[in-house]
């Protein structure tokens, strides 16, 4: 998967001046907020987050980047929060890194995506923003409008919460999602590539249970020390004609999706290479196309990515361990220009 270009560095020493009356960084102890009436808008499994800071080399990312779930809550006087929950949250930058991004997104009533997001520069408190995000042929655009408030509440299951705007917080929240990077400035720059290192996005695929405000009050925050509530989160109830469990649709645009036309290939041929070239379809134009070859083991074998996919198209896939008669998996997601994830997963059998 490629990384999004950010187009919000013009004005951020202001943009850093003006969140800075009002931040709030909590302390460790203090009690994170649970989600209200309206339950998770999503979930994701710990231990998926990566590093991306090495283009198509997939490592291990930190806990604090680790998305585990995310929900809104609404404090009953027009005022709405989104909440950011991590595995481990804390202020840190990994080494090498400029920063560290938690990214809440979601599809306005006029078909626009809208974010809050917290940064953390190294040594340094955080700043929260909000803006929109572009999408263009060639990358993703994050563009900071101005600062907003937020807090932070450290440790495991700890929680990013970040103030909507006022014109934000308004009508329904439609599939939300978040999102984590690290911050790089690439000594050597790859084309199309920017500086935001992928790390985590939750959920893996599309997004989650839209929210409308206003429609739920906010939870009080859990108590310290407190067992979490045993069975599922509450659900809100779905607006009329939506499935229960389901997003409401961003647009009418088509579902996206994908496929892998190759099914077979030569292993001697792509150890030569070092590389194996995979056929893969859409049925919309995507951006950020990732693909993730795994052995029998479940070990990753090969990694590319495509900036851009418009129907049919090549995955040059850079392999990573040498390749072997047998049969593969092959994991590959994309996202289209309303931030929605397709995601294919394909058996590849690999001949001598």
């Amino acid at each position: 998967m490629g990384r999004p270009v950010p187009g919000r560095r013009a004005g951020l020493a202001t943009l850093i001046a003006l969140a800075a009356a009002a931040l709030a960084c909590m302390p460790a102890w203090a009690d994170a907020p649970a989600p209200g009436c309206a339950g998770m808008a999503f979930t994701d499994p710990a231990g998926d987050a990566i590093d991306g800071s090495v283009p198509f080399v997939e490592r291990p990312g930190g806990a604090n980047l680790d998305v585990t779930g995310g929900f809104f809550l609404s404090d009953g006087a027009g005022g709405v929060t989104a909440n950011i929950q991590v595995a481990n949250l804390t202020a840190d930058v990994p080494t090498g890194a400029t920063g560290v991004d938690w990214y809440m997104i979601w599809t306005d009533a006029a078909g626009a995506l809208d974010y809050v997001r917290a940064s953390v520069e190294p040594g340094g408190d955080p700043v929260f923003s909000y803006g929109q995000v572009t999408v263009t042929p060639a990358n993703t655009l994050y563009q900071d409008t101005a600062a907003t408030s937020g807090q932070f509440f450290a440790g495991p299951n700890g929680v990013v919460q970040i103030a909507l705007p006022a014109d934000y917080a308004a009508g329904t929240l439609e599939s939300p999602y978040a999102q984590t990077f690290e911050e790089q400035n690439l000594s050597t720059p790859v084309v199309g590539l920017g500086n935001l290192a992928d790390a985590d996005r939750a959920p893996d695929d599309g997004g989650g249970q839209s929210y409308a405000v206003g429609g739920c009050a906010a939870a009080p925050a859990a108590a310290a020390g407190a067992a979490p509530p045993s069975g599922p989160p509450p659900v809100s109830s779905p607006p009329a004609g939506q499935a229960p469990g389901s997003s409401a649709p961003s647009s009418n645009a088509p579902r996206p999706t994908l496929s892998v036309t190759t099914r077979a290939a030569s292993a001697r041929a792509a150890n030569r290479g070092r590389a194996l070239r995979v056929g893969v379809t859409s049925n919309v134009p995507l951006s950020l196309v990732k693909g993730v070859l795994r052995d029998a083991r479940g070990r990753t074998a090969a990694t590319g990515g495509l900036r851009r996919l418009e129907g049919r198209g090549t995955l040059r896939l850079r392999v990573r361990r040498a390749l072997r008669k047998g049969r593969y998996t092959l994991r590959v997601t994309g996202q289209d220009a309303h931030g929605a994830t397709a995601t294919t997963t394909a058996r590849i059998g690999l001949a001598r």
